[in-house]
């Protein structure tokens, strides 16, 4: 792959891939999703550089053995705001129903960068996304969170639940209808 082009995954489609160079371990592209390869480049000391950009969803694992290395993924939300974070270890950024985007980390310690508002530190379990304006929420932990709204009342015993921002029921929507008092099916924005 060099650098400009681009990997874009149909409905059914998914990529995944090794890229051996500047700590790049792995990277799947998901379902319709764009993948772009910006930049790379040497930095002092042995290190390298590279910069991705992603619209949709990837999961993108980082494993540098150089503290001079770097890695960038930048994401692209509804409204072509965009935000870059530097990688230490692995991520997930996807899409979410209302347009913003979403940054999880599943392991690690990742610096987040807005073109609007401040830098956003995020650690592993948690995440951030990307609003409409172009500023990022502050870091939400998934441990011990329930995703989703109590049910609104369609009837004594059936409720509606939504899930909360940057979250799915597991059978991939953002709303669903389930008897009060049942358990509730949720998928985090790291998975």
């Amino acid at each position: 792959m060099a650098v400009g082009e681009q990997i874009q995954t149909s409905k059914g489609g998914v990529v995944a891939a090794e890229f051996v160079w500047g700590g790049v371990r792995s990277i799947s592209i998901l379902p319709s999703s764009l993948f772009k390869f910006d930049i790379f480049g040497n930095r002092a000391k042995g290190g390298r550089f590279t910069q991705f950009s992603v619209i949709g969803e990837a999961l993108i694992e980082v494993q540098t053995s150089n503290p001079q290395s770097e890695v960038k993924v930048c994401l692209k939300n509804r409204w072509g705001r965009t935000a870059c974070a530097t990688l230490k270890s692995t991520v997930r950024t996807a899409p979410v129903a209302d347009g913003t985007q979403v940054l999880g980390v599943i392991e690690g310690d990742v610096l987040v960068e807005g073109n609007v508002g401040d830098p956003v530190r995020v650690l592993t379990n948690q995440y951030t996304i990307l609003k409409k304006d172009g500023t990022l929420t502050a870091p939400a932990s998934v441990v011990r969170m329930k995703g989703y709204s109590e049910a609104l009342g369609r009837s004594k015993t059936i409720g509606v639940f939504n899930a909360a921002p940057g979250w799915r029921f597991c059978d991939g929507s953002t709303a669903t209808t389930a008897a009060i008092g049942t358990k509730i099916c949720v998928i985090d924005p790291l998975r």
